[in-house]
């Protein structure tokens, strides 16, 4: 390799490397948007639950007939 392929060769490496660096950067930007995105739906998911757990407390009423006849 001479020295005109030399720097050809580093040059398609140099623009490689600013691609991948973007790709990367884009990949990061989507990974937190993701990340945000579980965090609403785990918060939306517990007050589902508490939500949940306080309809199952409460018991609701039962009339029973035969004391409804007195």
């Amino acid at each position: 390799m001479d020295a005109g392929d030399l720097e050809k060769y580093v040059e398609r490496l140099e623009q490689r490397v600013e691609i991948l660096a973007k790709e990367n950067a884009a990949l990061t930007m989507t990974l937190n948007k993701i990340m945000r995105e579980n965090l609403k739906y785990k918060s939306e998911i517990k007050n589902l639950e508490k939500k949940l757990s306080l309809m199952d407390a409460d018991t609701p009423v039962r009339f029973d007939p035969k004391v409804q006849e007195y």
